[in-house]
C-alpha cells in the first residue's frame, strides 16, 4: 500500500528488491494505492492462497494489539497471512509501544 498513485513506482520498486534478496522473484507482488487498506487486502486475497502484510512505519506488534493494521481482516479472509515488520535494533518493549528508533 502507498499514500498516493505518485508513490506506487517507488512501492513497485521496493517490492521488486526485496523480493529478489528473499529470493521470491516468483511472487505476486500488489502495490495498491486506492487509501482503503482492508478492501484491498480483502479483493487480492480472494484469489491467494497466502498473503504477507508488512508494518514500516510503527511496530508490528504495537499495531496488532492497537488494531491500527486494519488486523481483523485477516480473520475475514480465507488465505493464510504472514506479518511482518523491518529488523530493527527496538527491544520487545519498545517494539511493543512503537517507540524507539528503527532501522531505515
Amino acid at each position: 500500500m502507498v499514500d498516493s498513485p505518485t508513490e506506487r513506482e517507488q512501492g513497485e520498486q521496493f517490492l521488486k528488491k526485496w523480493a529478489h534478496e528473499h529470493d521470491l522473484e516468483d511472487a505476486t507482488r500488489i502495490v495498491d494505492d486506492s487509501g482503503n487498506v482492508e478492501r484491498a487486502i480483502k479483493r487480492e486475497a480472494q484469489s491467494a492462497t497466502l498473503i504477507m502484510l508488512g508494518a514500516t512505519e510503527r511496530g508490528l506488534l504495537s499495531r496488532l494489539i492497537s488494531d491500527s493494521l486494519h488486523m481483523q481482516v485477516i480473520n475475514e479472509v480465507d488465505a493464510g497471512v504472514i506479518l511482518s515488520e523491518r529488523p530493527h535494533d527496538r527491544s520487545f518493549t519498545q517494539r511493543l509501544i512503537g517507540r524507539g528508533r528503527r532501522n531505515q
